[in-house]
C-alpha cells in the first residue's frame, strides 16, 4: 500500500500535466494609446516547415481593457497570425504577421506600429501576450479614398 502511494506521488511529480495554453491579444488605438474595446480579433495558426496554414480560425471580442483571450490548440502551432481588420479601423501592426508561438509564450511580443512608428515604444508585453496596434479611419479619410 505504501509502495503504491509512493509511486503515485512520484508519477504525479514527474509526468507533465496537460493544460491548455492561452494567449492574450491586446489591441491599442495608436492615436489615443487607449485600449480598443468591443472589436473582434481573429487568430489563425501556421506550422513550419513547410509553411502551412492550419484550417480554420478563432474570433474573440476585446473586453474593456482591449484584451481578447485565445486558447491555443494542441499540438501547439509554430506561428500565430493576428488580424484586427474591423470596420473603420486600419491595422497598424504588420497584417498577417507570423508571431513565433514559443516567443509569445516565453516573453510576449509587442508588434511594430506602422502608423505612427512610436506607439510600440510605449508598451510592453507579458509572457503569453501580443500587443497590436490599429487606428480609427475618419469619415473624411474614408471619403477621400472613395473611388470616383
Amino acid at each position: 500500500m505504501r509502495l503504491s502511494l509512493m509511486l503515485c506521488v512520484i508519477l504525479a511529480a514527474v509526468v507533465p500535466r496537460c493544460s491548455a495554453q492561452t494567449v492574450i491579444v491586446r489591441a491599442i488605438d495608436v492615436k489615443s494609446l487607449k485600449p480598443i474595446k468591443g472589436k473582434v480579433i481573429r487568430m489563425q495558426f501556421a506550422d513550419f516547415p513547410p509553411p502551412q496554414l492550419r484550417a480554420g480560425y478563432v474570433d474573440r471580442e476585446t473586453d474593456r481593457d482591449g484584451r481578447a483571450v485565445f486558447n491555443l490548440p494542441s499540438p501547439l502551432p509554430a506561428r500565430i497570425i493576428i488580424n484586427i481588420e474591423f470596420a473603420n479601423w486600419r491595422q497598424c501592426s504588420p497584417q498577417a504577421f507570423l508571431y513565433d508561438t514559443r516567443q509569445v509564450l516565453r516573453s510576449g511580443v509587442v508588434a511594430d506600429d506602422r502608423c505612427t512608428y512610436d506607439a510600440s515604444e510605449s508598451f510592453s508585453a507579458r509572457p503569453g501576450e501580443i500587443v497590436v496596434f490599429a487606428r480609427y479611419v475618419s469619415l473624411w479619410e474614408r471619403l477621400r479614398s472613395f473611388p470616383v
